[in-house]
C-alpha cells in the first residue's frame, strides 16, 4: 500500500493569559508531529509582538486577556500579516461572538473543552485557508464575558490619546480644532480613527472608555507616556478694511 503523505509541518503561536491553558494545549498538540509551536503569549500585546517576529502559520489565541484583548490582537494580526492565520480557542460557546470574530479576521472558532483531534482538524483546515467555526447548538450560549479595555497607550497615538480625553470631557470637535490650530475636519478624523481602532461607536462609548481606562484621571501628557504636543494659538483673522 502506498504510503501517507506526510503532512506539512505547521508553526502555531499560544497566546493565552493562564500558564497552566498554555501548557495544556502544548501537551495535547505534542502528539501531533505536523504541529510547531514556536512561541507562547500572556496577553494580546505579546501575540502581536511576536506574530510579527516568529511569523507563524498559526496563532492559537484566547479572548478575555490583559493588556490587549485577544479580538484586538486579531483584527491588528489579520490586518498586518495576512500569511498568519488566526484561530479563536475560547469557552465561549456564543454566535454573536463567533460573528465579532469573524469581523475581526479570524478564520476559525474552536471551544476549549473540544477534542484534541477536533482542534487539530481546525488548524489543518484554517492552515489550507479554510474557514472553521464551532458552534454547538445543544449547549446554552452563557452572556459574553467583560472583556478589559484595551489599554489606549497599546493602540492609540499620543494626539488621539489627547483628542480622546478631550471629548470624553465634553469638548466639542469645534474647540478641540481651535485648541489645536486645526480643521474640524481633522478633529473628525482623529475621532473616527479612535473609534476604529479601539472598537468603539459613538461618544458615549468613548467617554466610558476613558473612564475605564483612566485618562479622565490624568493630563494629556502623562498619560501618553510622550512630551505634550504644544497647543498653538489659534490665528486670528484679518481685521477687514472698511470701504469708504
Amino acid at each position: 500500500m502506498p504510503r501517507k503523505a506526510a503532512k506539512k509541518s505547521i508553526k502555531l503561536l499560544l497566546a493565552d493569559d493562564h500558564p497552566v491553558v498554555r501548557e495544556g494545549i502544548r501537551s495535547c498538540l505534542s502528539a501531533f508531529k505536523h504541529l510547531k509551536i514556536v512561541g507562547e503569549a500572556s496577553n494580546g500585546g505579546e501575540a502581536v509582538e511576536l506574530a510579527t517576529s516568529l511569523k507563524p502559520d498559526i496563532v492559537l489565541m484566547d479572548i478575555n486577556m490583559p493588556v490587549v484583548n485577544g479580538i484586538e490582537a486579531t483584527r491588528t494580526i489579520a490586518s498586518t500579516l495576512p500569511n498568519t492565520r488566526v484561530v479563536i480557542l475560547t469557552v465561549v460557546n456564543n454566535q454573536q461572538y463567533v460573528a465579532e470574530m469573524i469581523q475581526s479576521g479570524a478564520k476559525g472558532y474552536v471551544l476549549k473543552d473540544a477534542h484534541p483531534e477536533e482542534l487539530v482538524e481546525a488548524i489543518d483546515e484554517v492552515n489550507e485557508g479554510k474557514l472553521y467555526f464551532e458552534i454547538r447548538e445543544d449547549t446554552p450560549n452563557p452572556p459574553p464575558p467583560t472583556i478589559p479595555p484595551s489599554d489606549p497607550k497599546k493602540i492609540l497615538s499620543g494626539r488621539e490619546i489627547e483628542v480622546l480625553t478631550l471629548v470624553a470631557s465634553g469638548k466639542s470637535s469645534k474647540e478641540i480644532a481651535l485648541g489645536f490650530d486645526v480643521s474640524v475636519r481633522t478633529v473628525k478624523t482623529y475621532r473616527e480613527r479612535i473609534m476604529r481602532k479601539a472598537g468603539l461607536h459613538s461618544v458615549a462609548e468613548m467617554t466610558k472608555y476613558a473612564v475605564e481606562t483612566g485618562l479622565l484621571n490624568s493630563n494629556p501628557s502623562p498619560v501618553t507616556g510622550l512630551p505634550s504636543t504644544p497647543t498653538r494659538p489659534a490665528r486670528k483673522k484679518a481685521a477687514k478694511k472698511k470701504s469708504r
